[in-house]
């Protein structure tokens, strides 16, 4: 009894793949490959301040820190993707989320520079530039109008670097994160479409918004 259960369960799971092959085989038969290239520019906002990161430089043993920064970034990213079915699709990019311009200050004793500089470099937001690899979704809403998603991986690498008493001391940080993402497309035809969009890039915590447009050219 036991051994025909385990036959019928081994049975079962072979018809079920056969099955998934020839749904896949049948989708990528009647569905052609499209593929895309883009290239767009944002605002990046982030969801930690000044503050904060002097708040964070405190619980990190330095005496009277003082930070200041700016609150945005300029973005820019190239990216480029296929739909394998209508709806889903992959999409490879390259992201530079730009520099915070932070300035801080703290009592630093002799010889501790390279310290604070990697305590700083850790306690303000992660920005810096790398790869993106994204699963798409898109919904058409019209004829000409289309909404797109996609949530994916961004392996980054950042460079934070200051100037004591002449000397220039750098400390490089990276990370993995995940990137999460919506826009809104124009077609202006067939080949190309204007995109608004709004991206998250969850930085180790700090995020690190940015809205912004992009240009798409499907062939």
């Amino acid at each position: 009894m036991m051994k025909r259960m385990v036959e019928e369960y081994r049975m079962t799971k072979k018809l079920l793949l056969v099955a998934t092959l020839m749904l896949f085989s049948t989708a990528s038969q009647a569905w052609e490959l499209q593929y895309y290239a883009g290239f767009g520019m944002g605002q990046g906002f982030y969801t930690k301040d000044g503050p904060g990161v002097a708040q964070e430089l405190g619980r990190r043993g330095w005496t009277n820190p003082d930070v200041s920064m700016k609150d945005s970034t300029t973005v820019w990213k190239a990216y480029w993707g296929t739909y394998f079915t209508p709806f889903l699709g992959l999409q490879l990019g390259y992201a530079n989320l730009g520099n915070a311009d932070v300035k801080a200050s703290a009592q630093i004793a002799e010889g501790e520079e390279a310290e604070f500089v990697k305590d700083l470099a850790k306690a303000q937001p992660d920005l810096g530039k790398g790869v993106q690899l994204s699963v798409t979704g898109r919904f058409p809403v019209s004829e000409n109008i289309t909404v797109h998603d996609w949530l994916g991986v961004f392996v980054w690498e950042n460079e934070s670097s200051a100037i004591f008493k002449g000397k220039k001391v750098t400390e490089t940080t990276k990370g993995t994160n995940f990137v999460l993402g919506a826009a809104a497309e124009y077609r202006l035809n067939y080949e190309l479409g204007f995109r608004l969009e709004f991206e998250r890039f969850n930085q180790r915590g700090d995020a690190v918004n940015v809205l912004g447009g992009s240009v798409a050219y499907y062939f």
